[in-house]
């Protein structure tokens, strides 16, 4: 019981903060709105066409303020055309830019594991808290990937069932 009431002295109100933070990210719209349905029947039909409404007052100023002339004037390279030849030419010529050889050289696709990223993203995390330009927003972001990697982390390295794997062809 000793452990118990020093663990709860030792959570701030940070810590709850981001508790409260992170349970209301997960709750979704239809948690909102079903409880309401018996009581408000009218609210579930009334928000669809509200929306549907405000947004088309929302598009039609500007569809007005896009001057499309201007798009259809516009001579710029983008709307160069090329003849055979000079495709030919642009294809066969080798890259001059050294950035487009170092490129070449590198790997596409490295998987980056979720221990790597979870060490990564917690060392980032200690640099944000004690960094002066970083907002409560950006902790918080940082937490939520740090939480996430470490949760794959955990569930990547638990073992799986044997009814897990042989699962039966009805399901």
């Amino acid at each position: 019981s000793d452990s118990v009431l020093q663990l709860i002295k030792n959570v701030t109100i940070k810590d709850v903060i981001y508790c409260v933070s992170k349970s209301w990210n997960s709750v979704t719209e239809s948690c909102l709105v079903k409880p309401w349905k018996k009581l408000w029947p009218s609210l579930a039909d009334s928000s669809k066409v509200e929306q549907g409404e405000a947004n088309k007052s929302e598009i039609l100023p500007l569809i007005k303020c896009i001057p499309v002339t201007g798009w259809l004037s516009c001579d710029t390279e983008a709307n160069q055309l090329y003849t055979d030849e000079e495709i030919i030419s642009l294809v066969q010529n080798k890259p001059q830019d050294v950035s487009d050889l170092e490129e070449t050289n590198e790997p596409e696709n490295v998987l980056v594991s979720h221990s790597g990223a979870a060490n990564a993203l917690e060392i980032t995390l200690r640099y944000i808290e004690q960094s002066e330009n970083a907002t409560s927003t950006d902790i918080m972001f940082m937490r939520r990937w740090h939480n996430i990697a470490s949760t794959s982390r955990t569930t990547s390295l638990r073992q799986t069932n044997l009814t897990n794997v042989f699962t039966p062809k009805d399901r």
